[in-house]
């Protein structure tokens, strides 16, 4: 037999293999698993092979052993469902690796476990059936836990911001929704009567709220009774468990205390809340009112399913692996191309202490964990993926040295985001830049968001171009589609040519509290709550931007800092120090730190505010704070036209704010021929054909209407000094 250089990498998913040597040129030869395995034994993988793979059966840990050198190997992944029990892990050997599907999107990956159509059993038991409404009865089906092998069966905590560990149904490859009052939106509280204990954990007191709704006489604590809600602000949604119902007195009253306690940081004393605290009812099996709608009744270890047909589902699948997808850790040039990844309870690819790792043409959805996690990463680059249905972030990347200012040189490019942070829906964004230096995500789509499209705390040297935001912030308030915060060392990105709109919730760029040493310029936020929003940061430059009917102002520029003391501001502070800021290569790149005075630091300091317009908003330009606090900057208010109509861009209503031939905003700011308006968002290239259609996508979020009121940032601000 001639002998054959052979490199297996996802033996697991072997059925067929065709292996082709480009070091030998030989004929490829069909192995069965057994024979690969055994040829790997005694002939280590060399360099230089391409894999064709089927997805029948096989064994993956042993193969990815026996791999010596990766260099220059492609693994080709015929189209599928690779069905995954165990983490895909790749390490140093296994550097060079070229993982693809034979044709983009058709081979899958995923670690579900399956349930048969015969493992679901109709409910006949009347004491559970009388609980329901007649037009459930019939198309009600559970599910033993235990026997379908399924680890995650709960009970939830006491308290969590998640999905509380609990696993996730998938039917038909769509999400079935967990039970839930209402079915969409929030009930809110009548009246706070108790705050319970204000520092919360284990043992403490619960709060008392008292509701008025009907469905209180139906709800029971008994099983286990959750109620999710926005407590305190509309930034951080918290699910807690509830002791005792009084529907007498119409009372509620929470099993354990929570973090500040029960009521709206807004409520003027003596008053405990304000009527805004909102929240929803989760997993009660009372609540199966809408086909889909599943509960798990933890006594008994038991989903129930209010089933979409009459018949129990054929292709359901539930979400229990909290181990990631794939790890790669220590690996170098590994390119993952064409692959879908679905059905994990955790993670999907995790990546550490490895380089330019590529991610391309790949496809992410239904994963309850982070859908790409990237740790001290180094030239990573994600390029024309899709992510939805993602209940944590979509991307986190963490990279780079900002004590020296190293780049980590990662890149996320023209790629779509859309329904991310579905069960953390905030501070899970689609793209969380974690500190770090050199990121640049560009000319990616993100819209149907609960919170933020980008976070960027703790960033220097940052770039954020070309992007389009749509529908952000549908579920909270009180943040930015690019949003920061506190750091007067996160300094030098830049935020230029990026297209916010139909986000009334959201602060199209905002640099909240102290957040200091941004470049906004050549934006565009139409339908926004406010365009750039400075929340007494420094040396922030907004320059040529575009505002265009924001529901509370067009920009935004405020002296919280004197208020809330950041003069004094620990955390601000101890950065400074930490970094050196006042020698290289701090003092060279950002010579500007050098001129601040530490007896200013509650100021707005070395703030530009110039040539920008504003068109239709409720206000152009809104100033909080004294006029002579503002002394240490330079703000030019914007240019300001009153309707649409005067400005006489080329088609509002279809999103088109090019201004037509001799339009009025021509004359007066000529800086709107500085915005490329016809590059924003996503492109066409070999992994994305064709392009999503933006109006059609408007019209059915029209049609859902899921946009919350809007919240107006400056009332955090008049509200407290915290």
């Amino acid at each position: 037999m001639k002998r054959l250089i052979v490199c297996v990498f996802l033996c697991s998913l072997l059925g067929e293999t065709q292996l082709a040597c480009a070091k030998s040129h030989e004929k490829n030869d069909r192995l069965t698993n057994e024979t690969v395995s055994r040829h790997l034994e005694t002939n280590p993988t060399a360099a230089g092979c391409s894999i064709y793979v089927s997805p029948d059966k096989g064994t993956l840990e042993a193969s990815l052993r026996l791999i010596t050198n990766a260099s220059h190997t492609t693994v080709i992944l015929k189209a599928g469902v690779y069905w995954q029990t165990n983490t895909l892990k790749l390490t140093a050997q296994h550097s060079g690796l070229h993982i693809r599907a034979a044709e983009q999107g058709t081979a899958v990956i995923n670690t579900g476990v399956r349930v048969k159509k015969s493992d679901w059993q109709r409910v006949t038991d009347e004491t559970v059936l009388k609980r329901l409404s007649p037009a459930v009865r019939n198309r009600l089906f559970s599910l033993d836990l235990d026997k379908a092998g399924i680890s995650h069966k709960g009970p939830y905590p006491e308290t969590f911001g998640d999905f509380g560990g609990l696993c996730q149904l998938i039917v038909n490859q769509e999400w079935m929704p967990l039970s839930r009052f209402p079915n969409s939106g929030y009930i809110k509280v009548d009246q706070v009567l108790e705050k319970g204990d204000t520092k919360g954990g284990k043992g403490t007191t619960g709060g008392v709220i008292q509701i008025k709704t009907p469905h209180l006489s139906q709800w029971s604590t008994q099983e286990g009774l959750w109620f999710q809600g926005y407590w305190v602000v509309p930034w951080t949604r918290t699910a807690i468990k509830m002791a005792r119902l009084d529907v007498q007195k119409k009372t509620a009253t929470f099993a354990i205390g929570v973090s500040r306690g029960i009521g709206s940081k807004y409520a003027k004393p003596p008053a405990l809340g304000n009527g805004m605290e909102e929240f929803c009812v989760i997993n009660a099996l009372e609540e199966l009112d809408m086909p889909g709608e599943w509960c798990v009744r933890f006594n008994e270890k038991r989903l129930y399913l209010f089933s979409p047909t009459l018949e129990a589902p054929e292709h359901a699948v539930i979400a229990d692996q909290t181990a990631p997808m794939i790890s790669i850790s220590g690996a170098t040039n590994v390119v993952i191309e064409g692959l879908c990844f679905t059905g994990n309870l955790g993670d999907g690819i995790v990546v550490e202490q490895s380089a330019q790792v590529q991610l391309q043409g790949c496809t992410f959805e239904r994963i309850c964990g982070t859908a790409v996690s990237m740790k001290d990463a180094l030239r990573h680059r994600i390029h024309s993926c899709d992510f939805s249905d993602i209940g944590k972030s979509g991307i986190v990347l963490s990279g780079g040295d900002r004590k020296t200012l190293i780049s980590s040189e990662c890149v996320v490019d023209n790629s779509r985001f859309w329904r991310i942070g579905r069960h953390q829906n905030t501070y899970a964004p689609p793209i969380d830049c974690k500190a770090g230096v050199g990121y640049a995500v560009t000319h990616n789509f993100f819209h149907d968001l609960p919170h933020a499209a980008v976070l960027y705390f703790n960033n220097n040297d940052s770039l954020f171009e070309y992007n389009e935001v749509a529908r952000a912030a549908l579920d909270s308030g009180d943040v930015g589609a690019f949003y920061s915060c506190l750091d007067r060392t996160s300094r030098g990105n830049v935020l230029r040519y990026n297209f916010v709109y139909d986000s009334p919730q959201i602060n199209g760029f905002y640099m909240d509290d102290g957040d200091s040493g941004d470049t906004i310029v050549n934006n565009v936020c139409y339908n926004t709550a406010c365009g750039p929003f400075v929340g007494g940061g420094h040396d922030n430059i907004i320059k040529g931007n575009l505002s265009i009917a924001c529901v509370t102002a067009g920009f935004h520029i405020d002296t919280r800092g004197l208020a809330r003391g950041y003069k004094d501001h620990l955390g601000m502070s101890k950065k400074l120090a930490d970094y050196h800021v006042l020698q290289p290569p701090w003092s060279l790149r950002y010579p500007e730190l050098a001129r601040m005075n530490p007896e200013q630091w509650g100021y707005p300091t070395g703030d530009v505010l110039t040539n920008n317009m504003s068109v239709a908003c409720k206000l152009p330009f809104r100033k909080s704070g004294k006029v002579e606090d503002f002394k240490y900057s330079s703000l030019t208010p914007p240019l300001m036209i009153q309707t649409l109509a005067d400005a006489g861009f080329k088609n509002p209503a279809a999103l088109d704010f090019r201004p037509n031939p001799g339009a009025h905003i021509l004359d007066v700011w000529p800086a709107i021929r500085e915005i490329p308006f016809e590059k924003y968002g996503l492109y066409r290239d070999k992994w994305r054909l064709t392009l999503p259609d933006r109006l059609a996508l408007r019209q059915e979020a029209d049609r859902l209407k899921q946009q919350k009121d809007a919240f107006d940032s400056a009332m955090d601000l008049k509200a407290s000094g915290n």
